[in-house]
């Protein structure tokens, strides 16, 4: 991609990670998608006002506790270490990160590169801009996504 040094791999990083809420009523997805090869960056929005999909988001409740686990969207089979699920108590916040590099199967074609960040609270909110503040819980499964050209 365009951005991968450089002044474009700057602005690219510093891409926010969090925007305020369209609203405070759960359960409630926003998400957010801004995509280098689409309007170069400027995000665009959905909201449902329903739990997130079980496969992009394990939740199971433990009486006052949510386990939350990441369903990682990979090629099925791929067997990677992963951090465990995060507990999380009413009124707590996550972060999770996870990177991937993705090419076709078929033919000769670019690597391109995805950052996926879940930011999930636990019961009410309360205000619009809370994922802007740092989160109770982080998950960092960013890696080094380096391509190694065979010779």
């Amino acid at each position: 991609m365009r951005s991968r040094s450089g002044s474009a791999a700057s602005r690219r990083n510093g891409l926010p990670v969090a925007f305020p809420l369209p609203g405070t009523i759960a359960p409630l997805v926003h998400e957010v998608w801004m995509r280098e090869w689409e309007d170069d960056f400027a995000p665009t929005f959905s909201t449902r006002f329903e739990r997130p999909k079980k496969d992009t988001v394990l939740l199971r409740d433990d009486g006052d506790v949510v386990r939350v686990m990441l369903v990682p969207d990979q090629t099925p089979g791929v067997i990677t270490r992963r951090p465990p699920g995060v507990r999380l108590h009413a009124g707590e916040r996550l972060r999770w990160q996870i990177t991937y590099r993705h090419k076709a199967l078929f033919g000769p074609s670019q690597w391109w590169y995805r950052l996926d960040t879940l930011n999930l609270a636990v019961g009410s909110v309360g205000d619009v801009d809370a994922f802007l503040a740092p989160p109770t819980s982080f998950v960092d499964e960013r890696h080094q996504l380096v391509r190694y050209d065979r010779v």
